[in-house]
């Protein structure tokens, strides 16, 4: 009985039809369409990266800059602090 519904079932695939429908398929579009995939893929992940070494880049450069503004602020306090000292000792050997 099992085997009589799979005979019954290929009797009905129309077979003629899907043959024709398999001879109209166009190979070479489909290879231009894996072809243009592949080279979306790469220039969409060659994107992902520019854009996250760009963003490493600028915030290292930041960093550095923060970095460098605080070095310069704490060497013009010292500079001062250091006139105040100065001055304060001239006062004392002149008095």
């Amino acid at each position: 009985m099992a085997t009589d519904i799979g005979v019954d079932m290929f009797d009905t695939v129309p077979l003629d039809r899907i043959s024709t429908e398999a001879k109209k398929v166009n190979f070479r579009r489909g290879l231009l369409t894996v072809f243009a995939a592949i080279l979306v893929a790469i220039g969409f992940s060659a994107a992902k990266v520019a854009h996250f070494a760009v963003t490493v880049l600028l915030t290292t450069l930041m960093a550095i800059g923060y970095s460098a503004a605080w070095c310069a602020a704490a060497v013009k306090l010292g500079w001062q602090e250091g006139q105040k000292s100065a001055v304060a000792r001239e006062a004392r050997t002149t008095a």
